[in-house]
């Protein structure tokens, strides 16, 4: 594929022999430059991400609001806010940021989970386990997503729905599901009485 240079004055070289072309150069120029803003603004949420698992969530914060300026990327952009707010421990500040992200893309399964989590964080258990359920419908293979449900349903006492949940995770990684194995055989987990 030709970089962006040669692209342009491949362009620039055929509206020059002809015209008339030269409004359809223009044009071509401009939608040559437009993917690339959005690109400008795709990398301030890298960046954010690269910046927040390095620790520096003030650079992280500063990269994820100016991607919210696009809409192309503000779906993504709340989302990393409500990422870093969930590692803050400002939960209901993440669950706000996390609700604007999905009222903008529902299809962000990994803000979907965040969200579950900053519920499950805040005492939400039937919003968290809505939340993950969500996540697993939209993405069935999601590791963390149907641990994370597994765990709510646990926690809720609801055994046969946990290993419903974590059941794809069991035949995915046989090694981790040892203490499954003994919970399906038995109906209950180690160490319990009942």
């Amino acid at each position: 594929m030709r970089s962006f240079g040669e692209r342009t004055e491949i362009l620039r070289h055929c509206a020059c022999r002809v015209r008339p072309a030269v409004h359809w150069y223009k044009l071509c120029l401009a939608l040559l430059i437009l993917p690339s803003i959005g690109l400008a603004q795709l990398n301030h949420i890298e960046m954010a991400a690269r910046l927040l698992s390095q620790g520096q969530v003030d650079q992280a914060e500063t990269e994820a609001r100016q991607a919210l300026g696009n809409p192309t990327t503000r779906a993504l952009a709340f989302a990393m806010l409500g990422t870093i707010r969930l590692q803050e421990g400002r939960y209901e500040e993440s669950a706000s940021f996390l609700t604007q992200a999905l009222a903008l893309n529902p299809h962000l399964v990994g803000a979907r989970t965040s969200l579950g989590n900053a519920c499950l964080l805040q005492g939400k258990t039937e919003l968290a386990r809505k939340s993950f359920q969500e996540a697993v419908r939209l993405d069935p293979g999601n590791f963390n997503a149907r641990f994370e449900l597994a765990k709510v349903e646990a926690s809720l006492h609801n055994y046969r729905r946990s290993l419903d949940a974590a059941g794809p995770i069991v035949a995915r990684y046989p090694v981790a599901g040892h203490g499954l194995w003994f919970v399906r055989k038995t109906g209950r987990a180690r160490g319990s009485c009942s």
